[in-house]
Parts: C-alpha cells; structure tokens; sequence
C-alpha cells in the first residue's frame, strides 16, 4: 500500500467484494456443468488462414456447456483432432450434432474470462 491514500470508497469496495463472490460462484457453476455435460451439440469452425500469418486453429463448442475446445491444423467436421495424444472432449460421437458456424458466432458465446477452455484431462489419454 501507499501510505496517505484515502480508502476506496465504501459503495464501490462492498460492490467489489460482491463481485468477487459471484465470480467465485460463477466459476464453481460453470466447471460442475461442463464436467457433467455430454456436450449433444457442438458446433464448429474450420481453420481460418490469415491473409499475413499463420492460420487460425480450427475451434469446436459446446452449446449447452460453452466448454471449447482447440483443434490440430488437420482436423475438420468429419475427423477432429486434438494436439498431443489427448482423446478430445468434443469428438465426433454417434450422439453428437456437430453443426458448422461462423467464428465470430462462437466467440460471441464464449463465457466470460477463460472458463471455457478444456482441460485435459490425464486419465484421457488415447
């Protein structure tokens, strides 16, 4: 701390630890969810070149869940693809709708902060 500042005002320090109490809620709500979700639509982004980089690597969703998930430069709709030798979280699966979308689209769904990235799980590994 600085010595001689002023305390933060009363109204926004009892709204900031509100806040903070609702982010702790909403992260505990969001990963019981995505852990117990069967991901039954998912939709999906192809790779996306770039006109003086790389690419954009191709993205799939969850639409119940928003859980998300990167794929490898070789995977597209029919055969997904993760990195490393993970089994992915959104494959193809018999019980799954796998639907195209825009890449602005899935990222306007995406959930607040980095709540909606996978995380590999070590008992997944192919």
């Amino acid at each position: 701390m600085i010595d001689g500042l002023a305390p933060l005002n009363k109204l926004i320090s009892d709204a900031l630890h509100d806040f903070r109490e609702f982010e702790a809620t909403l992260a505990a709500a969001i990963a019981m969810s995505q852990d117990t979700c069967p991901h039954m639509q998912v939709i999906h982004c192809d790779l996306h070149d770039m006109e003086y980089f790389s690419a954009l690597e191709p993205l799939r969703m969850c639409t119940c869940c928003r859980v998300e998930e990167e794929g490898t430069y070789l995977a597209d709709r029919r055969n997904w693809r993760v990195p490393g030798l993970v089994k992915p979280t959104l494959g193809n699966e018999p019980h799954r709708l796998v639907v195209e979308a825009r890449r602005e689209d899935l990222y306007a769904l995406r959930l607040p902060g980095d709540r909606h990235l996978v995380k590999p799980k070590e008992s997944a590994q192919c």
